[in-house]
């Protein structure tokens, strides 16, 4: 109905300026920003989520499929809270800590048809997340034995990387999962050395998966710039030593939800706020190039969408934070942002 109110317009109202043509090179300007990757913008979605929006192979969430089969396709789940336990029957069993939150289960263990949910989409591609975040024996034990039943699972040509630890600039400051003094360099001799291990693992389950040269990794996924770890002094200390890692993430919101002062026109509906949240990405992705830090790996916010804490109602699940989302992903592909993955999760207030 509109397109045709906006011709009677037109013609009430006089004619309308011709146009003129606009003459485009062949050759790709030098001071082109760096193509965009395909698909551009997908999604993540919580790893105690992905049961929900997937479900399993005997009952498989067509309504997924069919929303997937019209947008996009996901490509990662966040991990770093679930530990696995062989003689689950159900695919998640998650408990609720409310005084922590009441958006996702905070303790979650994992049974054997979890992994089915990564054969319910056809066409789709995965990012499966291990868990870093925990760092006791039953975490390294959920590794080891994860990391066969993920390959598998993923060895039907829909796999896209692999991500080791979300968040992890997290682990010393909000979730107290490691010390005061854990540094750049603690976490990248970690994370080399953890990913070595899933490498082994997925060698005996998979061994034709490991020679492919698809075989990368997602890191270092960190949630900003000041959270405890500095993104260039990770990649100074070594964090791509083993020429594995396919993608440079790094998260981005526009704000928290909680947090006083965020309002649709103020933050969503809002082009210089989306500049400004995109300087730091910009900068850091200069700086990174500049020094050789990241040759021929792409800059993607691995996990992104209005605001962080799972959206707030009547705000995020508005028609203007629709119009953001266009506003927002247009402007990172013009920023050489090679892909924006928006995050979703059961029950969140996003609506994009």
């Amino acid at each position: 109905m509109l397109v045709p109110l906006l011709i009677g317009v037109g013609a009430a109202f006089g004619a309308v300026s011709n146009s003129s043509a606009v003459m485009v090179s062949k050759e790709v300007p030098q001071n082109a920003g760096a193509a965009i990757l395909a698909p551009f913008v997908s999604f993540s979605i919580e790893f105690s989520s992905l049961p929900d929006f997937a479900e399993n192979t005997s009952k498989p969430n067509q309504f997924s499929n069919q929303i997937l089969d019209n947008l996009a396709n996901p490509q990662g789940v966040k991990p770093d809270r679930a530990l696995y336990d062989p003689n689950i029957k159900t695919q998640i069993n998650g408990t609720f800590v409310p005084s922590i939150t009441e958006d996702f289960p905070w303790i979650i263990s994992i049974g054997p048809s979890y992994f089915e949910a990564d054969s319910t989409w056809p066409g789709a591609k995965f990012s499966h997340g291990f868990n870093l975040g925990e760092n006791t024996t039953a975490a390294m034990d959920s590794l080891t034995a994860t990391a066969p039943l993920a390959c598998k699972a993923l060895s039907h040509g829909n796999f896209a990387h692999w991500d080791l630890g979300n968040e992890p600039d997290f682990y010393k400051t909000m979730l107290a999962a490691r010390p005061a003094n854990w540094t750049e360099s603690d976490y990248v001799a970690e994370w080399l050395s953890k990913s070595q291990i899933v490498k082994r693992q997925i060698a005996k389950a998979c061994p034709d998966m490991v020679t492919n040269p698809a075989y990368k990794y997602i890191a270092p996924s960190f949630a900003g710039f000041t959270y405890g770890l500095d993104p260039v002094t990770t990649w100074e200390d070594g964090l791509g030593k083993n020429k594995d890692i396919g993608m440079n993430s790094m998260h981005n919101y526009m704000g928290s939800a909680d947090s006083p002062g965020v309002t649709l026109a103020h933050t969503l509906m809002n082009h210089a706020a989306i500049v400004l949240s995109m300087v730091k990405h910009t900068n850091l992705s200069h700086t990174l190039s500049e020094k050789g830090l990241n040759k021929d790996i792409p800059y993607i916010l691995g996990e992104m969408n209005s605001l962080a804490h799972q959206g707030q109602p009547r705000l995020s699940n508005s028609f203007g934070a629709a119009l953001w989302g266009v506003d927002f992903n247009l402007y990172c592909a013009s920023q050489s942002i090679g892909r924006t993955r928006m995050h979703q999760g059961t029950d969140y207030r996003y609506a994009s």
